[in-house]
C-alpha cells in the first residue's frame, strides 16, 4: 500500500494535532499559560528520562509516543552511550532544572511530576512503561489505576 500526497499530508497533519493536544494538556495542568515553555519542560523530561535508560528501554518507551514527539524524543540521541546516566531523583530534576538555564522552574519538583502524571495518562499501559524505568525513576512515576504501586522485579 502506498500512501497518496493527500494521505501523507492528513497523517501530517493529525501529527501535529495530537503533538499540539499533548503540549496544551500539559501547558493547563502547569496553569503557565505558556505552550513554548511547557513544551520545553516536555523535551527537558523525556530527554532525561531516555538518557537514564537502556537502548531497549528507550525504544520501549518511544513506541507509546505520538510520531512527531518520538521523532523530538529521539533527536541528538547516541545510543552508543546509553544508559549515558544513573539518576536519582535529585539528578533526575536538576538534569530538568539545567535545561532551563537561566530561566529557572519555581519547582522542578511539581513540573517533572506534572509531565510524569501527564506521560502516565497518554500511555495506553502506563503501568508496564513504568516497569522497565530505573527503580529510582518508577517511583516517582504516578502509578496507574487499579495499580497497587508494587511490581515484582
Amino acid at each position: 500500500y502506498q500512501m497518496s500526497n493527500q494521505e501523507a499530508f492528513d497523517n501530517l497533519d493529525r501529527m501535529v494535532r495530537v503533538t499540539h493536544d499533548w503540549i496544551n494538556d500539559l501547558d493547563r495542568a502547569l496553569r503557565w499559560n505558556d505552550r513554548a515553555r511547557s513544551f520545553r519542560l516536555l523535551l527537558a523530561v523525556l530527554h532525561t528520562l531516555r538518557d537514564t535508560l537502556d537502548v531497549r528501554e528507550v525504544a520501549d518507551l518511544a513506541a507509546h509516543m505520538p510520531s512527531l514527539l518520538r521523532g523530538i524524543y529521539y533527536e541528538r540521541w547516541n545510543p552508543a552511550q546509553q544508559p549515558a546516566k544513573d539518576l536519582s531523583i535529585e539528578g533526575m530534576l536538576e538534569c530538568v532544572q539545567t535545561s532551563f538555564g537561566k530561566d529557572l522552574l519555581d519547582d522542578p519538583a511539581r513540573a517533572t511530576m506534572t509531565v510524569l502524571r501527564l506521560l502516565a495518562q497518554k500511555f495506553a499501559e502506563g503501568e508496564n512503561v513504568r516497569d522497565y524505568l530505573p527503580a529510582n525513576v518508577r517511583v516517582f512515576w504516578p502509578p496507574s489505576s487499579g495499580d497497587s504501586g508494587s511490581r515484582p522485579h
